[in-house]
């Protein structure tokens, strides 16, 4: 017969495992154009930090293409503000010369909805240009360290086209 007490006991359990970052990432350029700088930091097991630039894009195409854009707001808005006081006369003039209702075509509402429709479409076009100029810079989405680096300056990169492979540093699990 024993006498049962509780203690406290440290158990040791020999295992093995792999460390694993919990958060892995394929960077993936998202428009095309050749590659004009690729930062010191971003080399096989390179570390970085949060926000910093990795590889950065020709951006020349991207800024012409704003520049454009930027135009085409400024035609669309020039010719609202017209459609918008060509409906006005309209309205004036039917005021005083005509009787009855007057057609939406006569007041000119399809012209002056068309118009609108182009001003948001054109500044649509700017926000997608606009958008596709901030992506010619690559930069860390996490503080990590680079698994691989499949790019360098001089190359033509492709929307989709794998340009390397990074890894969080904040934690890891063991497997």
């Amino acid at each position: 017969v024993l006498d049962v007490r509780t203690e406290s006991l440290q158990l040791k359990v020999p295992t093995q495992g792999t460390v694993a970052p919990r958060t892995e990432s394929n960077l993936i350029a998202q428009v095309s154009g050749q590659v004009v700088e690729v930062s010191p930091k971003f080399a096989n097991g390179g570390f970085f930090q949060k926000g910093d630039l990795l590889v950065r894009v020709d951006p020349r195409d991207y800024e012409l293409g704003l520049a454009t854009a930027n135009v085409e707001v400024a035609q669309s808005q020039m010719r609202y503000a017209q459609e918008q006081e060509e409906s006005e006369v309209a309205q004036a003039e039917w005021s005083s010369v005509g009787q009855g209702s007057p057609s939406d075509l006569v007041l000119r509402k399809p012209q002056l909805a068309q118009a609108r429709a182009s001003l948001d479409a054109a500044r649509a076009r700017y926000q997608i240009a606009k958008l596709n100029l901030d992506r010619t810079e690559v930069r860390a989405p996490f503080t990590g360290r680079v698994r691989s680096k499949a790019v360098d300056v001089g190359q033509v990169v492709n929307p989709s086209m794998p340009l390397g492979k990074i890894y969080a540093v904040d934690y890891a699990e063991i497997r």
